[in-house]
């Protein structure tokens, strides 16, 4: 039923905007350009945090791009602060993410898939939506137990947080 409802959402709004636009379901490492084409713009919003392998996602997106590429993707404020060089952890167990990067990893997994970061990227904070179920409740067994504290505690107030990262196609990838 979902899925009915965005597909005549889409056709709706093809249909007002006079748009070419079309949805494929596949795996974004799939893509290729003979079968989608290219684009102008590419906008990837909290994808990456959810990929096993976030760099060869973000080459199969290469091969699509001729434009500006836009990527908000979850960061870890802490390793953000203590490091400057790219660091991130790897989770991928009983979670809806396989990583939490620093900014710095993020700006260099664009790179790597042969971008070329266009301006500094910038710190966002996404408050929470419905779908999350709305802030977090903080407990003090919570606030206790450092990391899921801090990130309650941050999510609370200031949101969960990204960072935006505007990128073009660059050099092939070294």
């Amino acid at each position: 039923r979902k899925r009915d409802d965005a597909r005549t959402r889409q056709s709706i709004a093809r249909d007002a905007l006079a748009s070419k636009v079309e949805r494929r379901e596949l795996s974004v490492y799939r893509l290729d350009p003979e079968a989608v084409g290219t684009f102008d713009f590419v906008y990837l919003g909290s994808l990456l945090v959810h990929l096993r392998d976030p760099v060869g996602a973000l080459a199969a997106v290469r091969s699509v791009s001729r434009g500006h590429l836009l990527v908000v993707d979850a960061v870890d404020p802490y390793l953000s602060t203590r490091y400057r060089r790219p660091v991130a952890w790897l989770d991928g167990k009983g979670r809806p993410w396989w990583w939490k990067a620093n900014r710095a990893a993020v700006v260099r997994m664009i790179e790597a898939a042969g971008f070329s970061v266009v301006g500094r990227p910038r710190q966002v904070w996404m408050k929470p939506g419905a779908a999350q179920g709305g802030r977090p409740r903080l407990s003090e067994v919570r606030l206790l137990r450092w990391a899921a504290g801090r990130e309650a505690l941050l999510w609370r107030t200031a949101g969960d947080p990204h960072v935006a990262v505007l990128a073009q196609p660059g050099p092939a990838p070294a």
